[in-house]
C-alpha cells in the first residue's frame, strides 16, 4: 500500500504529499536535527527510544486495533512508527541494511491490559504483539534500538529518546543536551526561543501554497514502513533480515 501511495504521488508531480509525523515538528526535535545537521554532536552512531505504556494501555481490545489483519500489528507499528520515524530522522535518514526484532503477546490474548480504554474485556481475536523490540543497522554503520509497550508492568509511563555521537548527546523526553567542554561533561538544556516551527498541519497547507517540498516525504514514510515491517519478519522468523 505505501508503495501503491508513492507511485500515486510520482505519477502527480504538480500535488503534494506528506507523511504525518508529528514529533519532527517539536522545537527540541528541530533543535537537535539543526545540530546534528551542523555536526555538533560529531558522528551520531547510535540512537535509543522506548515508549511503555503501564498494564491498562492496549486500546479498543478486540476493534481493529487488535486484528492484525487490519491494523498490520500492535504498538510498534501505532506507536513505534513515530518513534521510530523520530530517531531515524534526526540521525539524518541513513539508509538501513538489516533488522532484528522480537515481539510478545503477554496480556492482550487473554483479555488484560486494557483498563480504561474501550473494548471487549475478552476479545475473540487478539493476534498481534502488546509490546516489541528491535533493532535496526544502517548502512553508515550506525544503528537503533527501540522498543514499544502497549501493556507492561512499570510504576509509570516510559517515554524517552537518546542520541550518542562523537562530540556530544542529546535527548527527548526530557530535553538534555551533553558534550564536553574543558574537559568537563556538561548536560543542560537549550533555549528553544529562537527555533521556528509549526505544526504538521501549517506545514502541509505551506508546501501547497509556497510550492515546497514537506519535511517528511513519500519515500521516507515506505522505508519507516520498510524498517517496521523487517522488525515484524525477524521476529516471525528468529533471525536477523534484511530491510
Amino acid at each position: 500500500e505505501g508503495r501503491r501511495i508513492l507511485e500515486a504521488a510520482n505519477r502527480s508531480p504538480e500535488l503534494k504529499a506528506m507523511v504525518a509525523m508529528k514529533f519532527r515538528f517539536n522545537k527540541d526535535s528541530v533543535y537537535i536535527r539543526n545540530m546534528v545537521e551542523n555536526g555538533e554532536l560529531g558522528e551520531v552512531y547510535y540512537g535509543f527510544t522506548t515508549y511503555l505504556r503501564q498494564l491498562g494501555g492496549i486500546p479498543k481490545m478486540g476493534t481493529w486495533f487488535t486484528k492484525k489483519k487490519l491494523s498490520g500489528g500492535g504498538p510498534l507499528i501505532d506507536n513505534g512508527v513515530h518513534f521510530l520515524d523520530l530517531i531515524w530522522w534526526l540521525m539524518g535518514c541513513p539508509t538501513p541494511v538489516r533488522a532484528f526484532g522480537i515481539t510478545y503477546a503477554k496480556f492482550g490474548p487473554y483479555g488484560k491490559g486494557a483498563k480504561g480504554w474501550t473494548g471487549a474485556p475478552s476479545p475473540d481475536v487478539f493476534d498481534v504483539e502488546d509490546l516489541a523490540l528491535g533493532t535496526i543497522q544502517f548502512e553508515n554503520g550506525a544503528a537503533v534500538m527501540l522498543d514499544n509497550a502497549w501493556a507492561a508492568f512499570v510504576d509509570k509511563e516510559v517515554i524517552g529518546t537518546r542520541l550518542c555521537g562523537t562530540r556530544g548527546g542529546a535527548t527527548l523526553w526530557p530535553f538534555r543536551i551533553c558534550y564536553e567542554e574543558d574537559g568537563e561533561i556538561v548536560s543542560k538544556t537549550p533555549d528553544l526561543t529562537n527555533i521556528q516551527t509549526g505544526n504538521q498541519f501549517k506545514h502541509f497547507i505551506g508546501c501547497i501554497l509556497d510550492n515546497k517540498q514537506p519535511i517528511s516525504t513519500i519515500e521516507q514514510g515506505l522505508t519507516v514502513l520498510k524498517m517496521l515491517d523487517a522488525i515484524y519478519r525477524s521476529a516471525e522468523l528468529g533471525e536477523s533480515v534484511a530491510v
